[in-house]
């Protein structure tokens, strides 16, 4: 009882779940370990195809969002920038910002990198350290509000228009990253534990990690190790089947394809590439989210790609669970 009362809790912050449309627009994209992504020029992983057509104008883009990632922690949260205008919340770390727009593809919405030069155009808490073809790594303050704003204008020859071709980035501070009280807190495991969550939260939720919504889950794992990541992601899992409504079977199972075991490709190629793709699509459909979570999780292929062989838990198991 006390285990759904935090994961209710959690999922209440993080607001009503939107499946259907809006979520196939949001799982184009896979996620990459922390770490994994490298130095190079065009940041993000996507359909190499839908990247081209959009570049080339063959594409119409409707949106232009950004994923702000801690360089600190791994975590990452993506903000909408057009038409949105959501602020990016950063609290006195060290981001990269990675320009992505969702491209009208067959009817379907697609993530894909949008290249872009990049300038301060406002404010002083804001600082550009690096630069990449879809890409700015940013350091920022700890005070709190707007502490600066990144310009945007978008190069090459994408169909985008407006304030989705041109714009700017808006950082509000939440002032300064909240510091651990935990006794002989491991600096590599509370990060482990942050990064663990992040992933389950985007795979099995469809959202960003929140530092403070999502203190109580990163605890729970940093203390449990692995069977915490098991138990998070079983409620997790419960409490979303309970919200399915016009979940996208296909697209829920591409999602954690991508975001928990690290798979690259569209649905469509997992989906030919996997025999067991339509098998979880199945079980979705028939037994709901938890069957297919567990299995993902408990499998070995989970294990080795999130390196938790020896992610012990560092006290007993809560006898409450």
């Amino acid at each position: 009882m006390i285990r759904r009362t935090l994961i209710s809790s959690v999922l209440a912050l993080a607001g009503a779940l939107t499946w259907g449309t809006a979520l196939s627009a949001q799982t184009s994209s896979y996620e990459r370990p922390r770490g994994s992504h490298g130095g190079g020029d065009q940041e993000r992983n996507s359909n190499s195809q839908y990247a081209r057509l959009a570049a080339n104008g063959d594409a119409r883009i409707i949106a232009v969002q950004v994923w702000a990632r801690d360089l600190d922690t791994g975590a990452e949260v993506r903000y909408g920038i057009a038409p949105e205008n959501e602020a990016v919340e950063v609290d006195g770390g060290r981001y990269r910002i990675i320009l992505v727009g969702t491209a009208l593809i067959e009817g379907d919405g697609e993530e894909v990198p949008i290249n872009a030069r990049f300038d301060i155009a406002a404010g002083n808490g804001v600082s550009i350290q690096r630069t990449g073809a879809n890409w700015i790594d940013v350091s920022t303050s700890n005070d709190r509000g707007v502490v600066g704003q990144v310009g945007f204008s978008v190069v090459g020859d994408y169909d985008a228009r407006g304030a989705l071709k041109s714009g700017r980035i808006t950082f509000e501070g939440r002032g300064g990253k909240p510091t651990s009280t935990t006794p002989s807190h491991d600096t590599s495991r509370q990060q482990k534990a942050e990064y663990l969550v992040s992933i389950l939260m985007r795979g099995i939720v469809d959202q960003g990690f929140d530092a403070r919504r999502d203190a109580d889950l990163v605890r729970y794992i940093y203390n449990y190790g692995y069977g915490g990541v098991q138990t998070v992601a079983d409620d997790l899992a419960n409490s979303v089947d309970q919200r399915r409504g016009g979940l996208d079977p296909e697209a829920v199972v591409g999602r954690l394809y991508r975001t928990l075991l690290g798979r690259k490709g569209s649905d469509r190629e997992l989906s030919q590439n996997d025999p067991g793709f339509y098998e979880n699509v199945r079980v979705l459909r028939q037994q709901g989210m938890p069957s297919v979570v567990e299995t993902i999780v408990g499998s070995v292929e989970f294990r080795r790609v999130q390196k938790l062989e020896n992610f012990d838990p560092v006290r007993p198991r809560d006898p409450r669970q």
